[in-house]
């Protein structure tokens, strides 16, 4: 099982990959194409680092972040930070 699968599976529903989008116009993203982005910058450049940080303000674009990225760490798909 994929790590989107996996993810769409976290859900009450399981939205298709191009379901849902994430922008409008030229730059439209199916949703599934940006978390599997986020996975790969993460794996990328996140990794090289011990320690974490994620800024968080607590409204809704903060929120999801924070949301994704930990639901991809419980999933395995990417590691844990140290702290």
């Amino acid at each position: 099982m994929s790590v989107i699968e996996k993810l769409y599976g976290v859900g009450r529903d399981r939205p298709s990959r191009s379901h849902a989008s994430l922008f409008s116009g030229d730059h439209k993203r199916a949703v599934g194409e940006c978390v599997e982005r986020t996975v790969a910058n993460m794996l990328a450049h996140a990794t090289a680092y011990d320690h974490g940080i994620i800024a968080y303000s607590g409204g809704k674009d903060s929120t999801a972040v924070v949301s994704v990225i930990v639901t991809l760490i419980r999933l395995g798909a990417i590691p844990a930070p140290k702290t």
